[in-house]
């Protein structure tokens, strides 16, 4: 009980916490037994894998054992070898493993069983290789070779001993055949058989053995050799297979019992597996149903603990949705429901004073409402006489805009003109500077002229000396220059006439380059007074762009003023109308008063104040001014 007190003092956080960590330990528990039990299935389910592997590695020997005595071929014996091997390495595994009384019995068993058959394959295998010794010593007799030889021999021997040497040879070649017989299937009857013919052997080397011929006898004797031998050696090996069968019967019967072990051992593990799964289930259903009971335990225990303390602070709960404020909530519990009655009765509490004061507070709330509708109605008055400034401010603007707009277009108009007058102004400066250029091109030219004159003028001169040089030879001839002289006078004539004209040439020339140089300087002059021109001209033009542009800013501006006035205009009817939406929201606000303080009166307090509210304050309706510039129309002459 005392646990119980304590547990119940505790808040619910530690509740909960303290009741999960039971289950969890329980869960625990569980989850650590069913882990145990799995261990032991998963421990046995291997012992079963290696005893599956030990099956198939006996069957394997088996197989190569069986395989090797019917060929005779040491490979399947090596197969053999490795199996055993193998079955040797998987009962060490299983030795590793941890066993219980019988299981240690079986794994003994398996190990007996198993040296028996090691024992009994070492036995095998020696009479298996006597009986192989035997078996080369038959194949080296040569039987059919010696007949062969004996064949070959009738041609060179007296007619009369033919017939008895082709009847040793045809008794050899039977010999030789029940050899082979006796080789793949060793029995008695075979022998027999082997010995009577041997016997038959004696009569016909005793007549041939008359003959003087060294190497036929030589022959003769090697065929009783070989025949009384082999009798010697099929004995032997008749024994050494006999041995060998008898070993391999033990072997056989060695397998079985190994095979035995082995299926014990496999059962033994079933019923074993079966027992763990058996044990598992119960132990585990045991576990869980403790866990369950020890889980609902702690549910009941933990749902009363809250649902009974939750169930009187309901109950205080509905007690205030009803409006009863005048009744105590207290509690003597420590926990979170506790804290949770304490904090009813702080609410209820809470809810007395709050309930009081909007008692007082509605009677100040109609009040000022009242107030705040007449003064509604005062900005309202003013609002509409702001709005009707507006409109006029819009019309002057709207006029002024016009004038703008006006003086804008003259402006562009005017820069425009002189914006062609510095063109044409600049295409005169740029005929100028060409026909200054052109001035300048004949007045070079007419240098080059003079010059040409002077050259001439020199050539004349010489022509006029060398005309008198001439006329002096002349002289100097007498009769017989008579008729170049006047030829040299002739010429000199000529000469002075020239020179007469390119001094007349040249006095033109001089003149021509004078009023060229003149006429190149008043051109000049004309080009500099031209460019003087082309820049006032851009001068003008750039001063009426400039104040083309001031005028385009001081309309856009005067535009922007005109829809700020107009969106004020909008701004002071809005303010108008929230105005008039305040006005009936003060009154609004007011009739809500009267609902509060009708709601509040459903809570029962100790003590209540009463509540007069004042009359309701009638709002005037304000209608809006129309705009001026509130067409969109209007705007467009902008």
């Amino acid at each position: 009980m005392n646990i119980i007190k304590k547990v119940s003092k505790l808040n619910i956080g530690r509740k909960l916490t303290l009741g999960f960590l039971l289950v969890i330990l329980a869960s625990l528990a569980i989850s650590v037994l069913a882990a145990l039990c799995f261990l032991k299935i998963q421990d046995n389910s291997e012992k079963r894998d290696v005893t599956v592997q030990m099956v198939d590695a006996l069957a394997k020997a088996r197989l190569n054992r069986t395989l090797f005595q019917y060929t005779r071929d040491t490979k399947f014996i090596e197969l053999n070898g490795e199996a055993m091997n193998q079955l040797s390495a998987l009962y060490k595994n299983l030795e590793k493993y941890s066993w219980s009384t019988g299981g240690r019995e079986k794994l003994s068993a398996l190990n007996t069983a198993l040296a028996q058959y090691q024992e009994k394959r070492q036995h095998f295998l020696a009479s298996n290789h006597s009986a192989a010794l035997s078996l080369n010593d038959i194949q080296a007799l040569g039987l059919t070779s010696v007949a062969e030889k004996l064949a070959a021999r009738q041609a060179y021997v007296p007619a009369d001993l033919t017939a008895p040497l082709l009847a040793l040879s045809l008794k050899t070649e039977q010999a030789a055949f029940y050899v082979q017989a006796f080789m793949h299937g060793p029995d008695a009857s075979t022998l027999n058989k082997f010995n009577e013919i041997k016997d038959g052997f004696s009569p016909l080397v005793s007549q041939l053995s008359g003959l003087a011929d060294t190497s036929l006898g030589a022959l003769l004797a090697d065929v009783a050799q070989k025949t009384t031998s082999g009798t010697t050696l099929l004995n032997n090996y008749l024994q050494s297979v006999q041995v060998e069968k008898r070993a391999s019967d033990e072997m056989t019967a060695a397998a079985g019992k190994l095979n035995q072990s082995i299926t014990d051992l496999a059962f033994f593990q079933s019923e074993q597996a079966q027992k763990y799964m058996h044990t598992a289930l119960w132990q585990i259903g045991f576990a869980t149903l403790v866990c369950i009971t020890l889980s609902l335990l702690i549910a009941w225990r933990m749902t009363r603990s809250i649902t009974v303390p939750l169930r009187e602070t309901l109950s205080s709960a509905q007690r205030i949705a009803e409006g009863d404020l005048t009744a105590e909530i207290t509690s003597s519990r420590t926990d979170e429901l506790g804290e949770l009655m304490t904090a009813m009765g702080a609410m209820n509490q809470s809810l007395r004073n709050i309930i009081s004061r909007v008692r007082d507070g509605v009677n100040n709330v109609a009040r000022a409402s009242s107030e705040i509708a007449a003064g509604n109605t005062d900005l309202s008055s003013r609002t509409e006489q702001q709005s009707a400034a507006v409109v006029e401010t819009a019309a002057s603007m709207e006029e002024l805009t016009s004038t703008v707009k006006l003086n804008a277009e003259n402006a562009h108009h005017a820069s425009q003109l002189a914006t062609d007058a510095s063109h044409n102004a600049s295409c005169g400066g740029e005929i100028i500077s060409e026909v200054i250029t052109t001035m300048g091109g004949i007045s070079q030219s007419s240098g080059k002229i003079g010059e040409i004159i002077t050259v001439i003028n020199g050539i004349a001169f010489q022509t006029n000396i060398l005309a008198l040089n001439a006329a002096v030879e002349a002289a100097r001839a007498g009769e017989q220059g008579r008729g170049f002289a006047v030829v040299a006078g002739e010429v000199r004539n000529l000469a002075q006439r020239s020179s007469l004209a390119a001094k007349e040439i040249e006095v033109l020339i001089r003149e021509s380059l004078d009023r060229v140089s003149n006429g190149t300087e008043l051109v000049n002059r004309a080009g500099v007074t031209m460019e003087g021109i082309v820049r006032s001209v851009t001068q003008v033009r750039d001063i009426m762009g400039e104040i083309a542009a001031a005028s385009d800013e001081q309309n856009r501006g005067i535009t922007q003023i005109a829809q700020a006035m107009t969106e004020m205009d909008s701004t002071t009817q809005q303010n108008a109308a929230l105005v008039e939406e305040s006005s009936a929201a003060a009154s609004s606000l007011e009739e809500q008063a009267l609902e509060l303080e009708k709601t509040v009166s459903v809570f029962r307090v100790p003590s209540s104040g009463a509540f007069t509210p004042r009359a309701q304050t009638t709002r005037r309706n304000v209608q809006p001014s129309v705009s001026l510039m509130a067409s969109k129309a209007n705007w467009e002459t902008f």
